[in-house]
């Protein structure tokens, strides 16, 4: 699956390995583009290679490296984006980017590889992803609401690169398909009728959802929380695109419940909390729960690919096909109708 950016062609980010940079290299160029020196420490990452630096200052930060395989323009969108909601929304908790000592919003970088990256620093925001089962019903509303908000805050945005086609986009999962042949039984069955339900229901209705700019991965992994489960931090808008605006919360469904007892019936605030901002319109009510089935088919399919191209599975992968089963196991239907 390519990427198209304002008529060219970029690299497939589904083939391109993590960038090679080891922490010397990395507190080189966080000295001389940023003026900062610390302690770094590699952070946990499917496509870019993070660093949390503890600096000498006391201050902390987090030190990103994007996957070569985006175009500067579509990190130029990313950081447009982080930038519109600060401004529309200054009481979402998403990070500042820290300016290079030139007042740049990055620089660039050559790994270890030869590959070249784009690089950000971004102030290190406080609280700690949420175990599989710490939200309850409550967190999980306001985890809805937040979704919600950064929703309202981002459909103002556009920018050229918005453009950019991923294959985590939900309006190419039928592209899937061919696929399906990496995954074992029962999942490559699970997955099939995902799919299939998808293509002959949702694929026809999608054009007419409303669209815009939508951060397309509220996973737990992006999101951090207080102890009493609040929501504190929105990370990584690696996986920014125009598309249809119901994705986001069928993704956030998906991703945030992960698998977890009662993740059917915990859909329920979850959806709950975001249409207390955005209420849904009738056809993307009517699709939610299709499309909440395709994020899960397309997280088995795609961290079923990753496993096999670069040795190691997503976390994800397990959770994805727990829920998945569950769905199945309530009945698709039914599922649908519940949410």
């Amino acid at each position: 699956m390519r990427a198209n950016v304002r008529g060219g062609t970029a690299r497939d980010p589904l083939e391109e390995p993590v960038p090679v940079v080891d922490a010397d290299l990395a507190a080189g160029v966080l000295r001389s583009a940023y003026g900062i020196s610390g302690a770094l420490r590699p952070l946990p990452g499917e496509r870019d290679l993070n660093f949390d630096v503890r600096a000498a200052s006391g201050e902390r930060y987090v030190l990103k490296f994007v996957s070569p395989a985006d175009p500067a323009e579509v990190v130029e969108m990313r950081v447009g984006a982080i930038s519109h909601v600060r401004r529309v929304d200054p009481g979402l908790p998403v990070a500042d980017l820290v300016p290079t000592a030139d007042g740049g919003t990055g620089t660039r970088a050559t790994g270890a590889d030869g590959r070249v990256s784009q690089v950000q620093c971004y102030r290190f925001l406080p609280g700690h992803h949420a175990a599989r089962e710490e939200l309850g019903p409550d967190a999980l509303a306001g985890l809805g609401r937040t979704a919600a908000r950064l929703g309202r805050a981002l459909r103002g945005y556009f920018h050229p690169a918005a453009a950019y086609s991923i294959p985590w986009d939900l309006r190419h999962a039928g592209e899937l398909v061919g696929r399906l042949g990496l995954l074992a039984e029962p999942e490559r069955s699970l997955a099939r009728e995902a799919l299939a339900r998808f293509v002959s229901r949702a694929a026809p209705v999608v054009p007419s959802l409303r669209a815009q700019v939508v951060h397309n991965d509220l996973s737990r992994d992006n999101v951090l929380v207080d102890d009493s489960g609040s929501v504190v931090g929105i990370l990584d808008f690696g996986d920014l695109t125009h598309t249809s605006l119901v994705f986001d919360l069928a993704i956030a469904i998906a991703d945030v419940l992960d698998g977890r007892p009662g993740s059917v019936e915990l859909a329920v605030p979850l959806v709950a909390g975001y249409s207390s901002l955005t209420p849904l319109e009738d056809d993307e009510a009517a699709l939610l729960g299709d499309l909440v089935a395709t994020r899960l088919a397309a997280a088995v399919v795609l961290g079923s690919w990753r496993r096999e191209r670069h040795g190691a599975a997503p976390t994800y992968v397990d959770g994805a096909g727990r829920f998945l089963s569950l769905v199945a196991e309530t009945g698709f239907d039914e599922f649908a109708a519940g949410l």
